[in-house]
């Protein structure tokens, strides 16, 4: 039972939505059966059992006293219930959007032939979405559905009369650009990942389209992903669409619901990225500050809840401009803000960063030592600082064994891709050289710089630190 689509679904239900549900299901207009009731009932208590096990002939004993366990019966039961629980939320998603309802209500009127509460629908419908702050694309979509379901009532009295149809297609483009120019967005930063090519033909000739009609541009909703798009395909050195993206975004944040927002952010983030990696420093601490105000308005939270992947780039971030004090706060004040399944792994690896960078060796190593992941490209990271450490500390027994247990974790399959392999074997490789490099043999140093400046991993700089400071 514990594996079926609605025992997972009840799973997610907060105690808000448990208690509405069952009024939900307790309705004669939603369920006749009380058997679904019971059943339900049976999931409930269970739930505030310690150590509940949701059996399937437990809970068919609870709803049938004293019948057979029959499976057919039981999962079309269930099957039943999955139903009046999708119902349900689809309900609850729809009670939560007043204009629509009223959109959906002018159009029932219309069928009913009653023109006054039609109207009276109507403009009820854009009296709401006026007085909402949010002008995103899911407004322009809802003020189109409005203006449209106008245009009908208004061909169907008269073929002759003046239609709103200007109107109609202008809410249609709005909406329409802005979903397009948010999906090209959205391809191009899946393509930097996985390098799959996406045609671009569309995407160009929107952009002289809008380009061709300047009061489209003063739509956030659009002019948002419209100047992102252009700042992500412009020549390498134009950043002048960026800078008016950024711009838009501080100035309409309050426009977008904060799922979009955070997909704004994390847009701008990955050009920021992209941009240092080329050699443009200054947007690290663009990408910084991004991250800062995205974390203290909660826009890069999900539902008060960081992802480890966030939380590591912050600090990344923090300690690369040295913004220490600020970064101890950030792991101190969101440790708890993290996933559980990751909070212990993620707050040790990160102040064992913190600690290094701080010289605290004594600190960072403990922590690094009792460190522990499942993923071993995690795992290789940490051994890394620690390497570091080891030699900066000249502790070359230790340096050794570290290396060798690296070695261990590198060779087992399937556990990294394989330029994350490349990359850690580059620096074994070049931390092995360095502890067999003689100390006054400045030809075999300058051999060893020239070849790791020529190579391209994740730990160059250092290597390169350390052959020019001795």
């Amino acid at each position: 039972m514990e594996n079926t689509k609605v025992f997972l679904a009840l799973r997610a239900l907060d105690a808000w939505e448990r208690r509405h549900f069952m009024q939900f299901i307790a309705s004669p207009f939603y369920n006749k059966r009380q058997d679904l009731i019971d059943l339900y009932s049976f999931f409930c208590s269970e739930c505030k059992r310690e150590g509940a096990r949701f059996e399937s002939k437990e809970a068919f004993s609870y709803v049938y006293p004293n019948q057979p366990f029959d499976e057919k019966v039981f999962y079309l039961l269930l099957s039943r219930l999955l139903k009046l629980l999708e119902q349900f939320l689809i309900t609850r998603e729809f009670e939560l959007n007043k204009a629509a309802q009223k959109i959906y209500l002018a159009k029932a009127y219309q069928k009913l032939n009653l023109e006054k509460l039609f109207k009276r629908s109507l403009s009820e419908a854009e009296k709401i979405a006026n007085k909402a702050v949010l002008r995103d694309a899911n407004y322009w979509r809802e003020s189109y559905e409005r203006e449209y379901a106008f245009y009908e009532y208004i061909s169907s009295k008269s073929r002759l009369k003046e239609t709103n149809l200007d109107k109609v297609f202008a809410d249609f483009d709005i909406y329409f650009l802005s979903e397009k120019m948010k999906h090209f967005c959205f391809q191009l930063s899946h393509q930097s990942v996985y390098k799959k090519e996406y045609d671009p033909t569309l995407a160009n000739l929107l952009v002289k389209y809008i380009n061709d009609r300047k009061e489209l541009q003063e739509h956030p909703a659009l002019a948002i992903y419209f100047f992102c798009y252009q700042a992500l395909t412009a020549d390498e050195g134009n950043n002048a669409f960026f800078w008016k993206f950024r711009l838009l975004t501080n100035e309409s944040k309050g426009q977008f619901q904060q799922v979009e927002l955070r997909d704004i952010y994390l847009l701008a983030l990955n050009y920021c990225i992209r941009q240092f990696n080329n050699g443009k420093e200054a947007f690290f601490r663009e990408g910084f500050e991004l991250y800062r105000s995205g974390i203290e308005q909660d826009i890069l939270l999900d539902k008060g809840i960081i992802s480890r992947f966030t939380f590591s780039n912050v600090v990344t971030f923090g300690l690369r401009l040295r913004e220490y004090d600020w970064v101890e706060n950030f792991i101190e004040q969101y440790k708890t803000t993290l996933s559980k399944n990751y909070a212990a792994e993620i707050i040790s690896y990160n102040l064992g960063r913190l600690w290094y960078e701080q010289k605290k060796y004594e600190e960072a190593i403990e922590v690094l030592l009792q460190f522990n992941s499942k993923d071993y490209l995690h795992l290789l990271r940490s051994k890394t600082l620690l390497l570091k450490m080891y030699y900066e500390r000249q502790d070359m027994d230790a340096l050794e064994a570290l290396l060798d247990s690296m070695r261990v974790n590198l060779n087992r399959k399937g556990l990294l891709s394989a330029s994350k392999k490349e990359n850690f074997k580059y620096i074994l490789r070049f931390a092995k050289q360095l502890i067999e490099l003689k100390p006054y043999d400045k030809a075999q140093k300058t051999k060893l710089l020239l070849t790791i400046e020529q190579s391209n991993f994740s730990e160059k700089e250092w290597f390169v630190n350390q052959l020019k400071l001795n």
